[in-house]
């Protein structure tokens, strides 16, 4: 699932890469003491790749084809007798114009909360929201530096860099789109399509479930029945009662 391709971002084996770092042997006649600028330099080159990731995300977003038929009769940009568009409003997290291309909904009726292929001046978002990683390995960073263990200290803050690198940031994300969610008080059903449910989005849920009357239905599209109980705990948690939750599956969706 998605939701594991990023979790794992954060998930890398930490203790592994200091060990290695630090059994570095780099020859010097003084020994590795005051090396720690030229490490960092080192490792800013070395790890540099994950500077790229959004790029990489992009060109592999630029190649999903959405030039294919509809497949659901949910989705529909209905009109009403003023032949004006309906208020039916997405939230998109897939970064592709499948609602634009596929199912003609006009973008004003769309937010891509993480970017799309359409928006060339800001980079996509995607990331862990595993914070303690980036917290930790500066605490570590400073800690090792009291003891001028210069190898680890300057692995450490490669390592704070990454997990700064690779974090999503959604409270940010929120506040740009707060238009967003403060409309939606008037919305009578919450359909989730295709999202996972996963830790680093739910504050988009929870964002959601604030803002939508206390008689909202949600309606919930799963690939079988097993993702049932899992998906029903997680909207309980942040506040959906049972009563206003239904389960549809994708075939029938």
């Amino acid at each position: 699932l998605w939701r594991s391709f990023e979790e794992n971002l954060s998930c890398i084996e930490e203790d592994c890469i200091v060990e290695s770092a630090s059994a570095i042997n780099l020859g010097l006649e003084g020994g590795d003491i005051d090396v720690e600028n030229m490490m960092t330099i080192y490792w800013e080159r070395y790890y540099s790749y994950i500077k790229e990731l959004r790029c990489y995300l992009r060109k592999w977003i630029a190649t999903v084809d959405t030039n294919v038929t509809a497949k659901t009769q949910y989705i529909q940009a209905l009109y009403d007798e003023d032949d004006n568009v309906t208020e039916d409003i997405f939230l998109s997290f897939n970064y592709t114009l499948v609602l634009e291309n596929v199912y003609k909904i006009p973008s004003s009726n769309i937010c891509h909360i993480h970017g799309s292929i359409a928006d060339r001046n800001n980079a996509l978002v995607i990331g862990h929201g595993n914070k303690e990683k980036f917290t930790q390995a500066k605490l570590k960073m400073h800690q090792t530096q009291k003891k001028f263990e210069d190898k680890k200290s300057s692995i450490y803050n490669a390592l704070s860099t990454y997990y700064k690198r690779t974090t999503k940031d959604v409270g940010l994300n929120i506040d740009i789109n707060k238009n967003f969610f403060s409309g939606l008080d008037k919305v009578a059903s919450v359909y989730i399509v295709g999202h996972s449910l996963g830790e680093v989005d739910l504050p988009y849920f929870v964002e959601i479930q604030k803002n939508v009357s206390h008689t909202t239905q949600w309606i919930i599209i799963c690939r079988n029945n097993l993702e049932e109980p899992g998906k029903r705990d997680i909207l309980n948690k942040i506040g959906v009662q049972d009563e206003r939750i239904t389960f549809l599956l994708s075939s029938e969706f």
